[in-house]
């Protein structure tokens, strides 16, 4: 029997927590007013398509592919600015009638399955996100055969055909402001961009601009506690220290204390929340250059 219901992301304490409006506000409680505040959110990449980390493999870790996948990864989990496609459930109705008046009921509940998900990127110097998807898309199906050939990997052997192949796993993380607790999880499972943005190389003499560009999935959106769950361990893997399970632990949330304690180690750059002591890489610059200068 389901009697807890997300019980690994952030809930509220009390009743106390929420504004009362019927006659006089209390604008003095302060704790009326923490409010969801969108714009928090982080992309792990679960898993990558096997056919691309065979070829990155057999190549080695300077080859031209290990480069363009790592580079897309980097790109994906770093400059990761948030995603649109995430739909709302909804409710279809039943309508009753006596031939005069109606009335609806509940008939079908629908939330989103197969999914578009649409995320913004900056190009870099070198188009390495629109370079990277035409070498994914085109290795999938040759655009003038429309053969799959992994590029080669088919031919000699090394892998067969197949979907499981060729699929991104996502973990798409909503947090709240501190950034360090969760508010909602999602999975896009069996991930899949697909569009090159080869459009981005028109151009119009005298017209210089950076390019935005919409990096397009096509994918299987999962959200239930196992995701959420799993997501709490992959936001305290991403985060200082034991900064998750501390923050649980103050808000009195046992379950995800425990969930986050169970992360012993950590991403070898985690995510830096406060700049009053951050390292800029200018500081290096400074230390081997003036400064070193100054101790001769």
């Amino acid at each position: 029997m389901a009697t807890q219901y997300q019980i690994y992301s952030k809930k509220p304490n009390s009743v106390a927590e929420y504004t009362k409006m019927r006659g006089v506000t209390d604008f003095s409680n302060a704790a009326q007013f923490n409010v969801y505040e969108s714009g928090y959110a982080f992309l792990v990449i679960i898993s990558k398509p096997n056919y691309l980390t065979q070829l990155a493999t057999k190549g080695g870790e300077s080859s031209d592919v290990a480069r363009l996948l790592n580079t897309f990864c980097h790109i994906l989990e770093n400059e990761f600015r948030g995603l649109d496609g995430i739909d709302d459930i909804n409710a279809d109705s039943i309508e009753f009638t006596d031939g005069i008046s109606t009335m609806n009921s509940i008939g079908k509940v629908n939330q989103q399955s197969a999914s578009e998900i649409s995320m913004t990127f900056t190009e870099k110097s070198g188009s390495i996100i629109t370079k990277f998807i035409e070498y994914y898309l085109k290795g999938i199906k040759d655009p003038r055969t429309q053969a799959k050939t992994y590029h080669g990997l088919i031919a000699d052997g090394t892998l067969a055909a197949g979907f499981e192949n060729e699929v991104f796993n996502l973990m798409y993380i909503v947090t709240d402001s501190t950034m360090l607790s969760l508010e909602k999880a999602y999975l896009l499972a069996n991930a899949w961009p697909s569009k090159a943005t080869t459009s981005i190389y028109n151009t119009t003499k005298g017209d210089i601009d950076k390019k935005e560009i919409d990096v397009t999935w096509q994918c299987f959106v999962i959200d239930n506690e196992e995701v959420n769950k799993r997501a709490v361990k992959l936001l305290a893997y991403i985060t200082e220290g034991s900064s998750v399970a501390n923050v649980a632990d103050a808000l009195k949330n046992n379950v995800v204390k425990g969930v986050a304690k169970e992360v012993t180690s950590h991403a070898s750059e985690t995510v830096v929340m406060d700049s009053t002591n951050y390292g800029y890489n200018v500081y290096d610059t400074m230390d081997n250059g003036i400064l070193k200068e100054t101790r001769q």
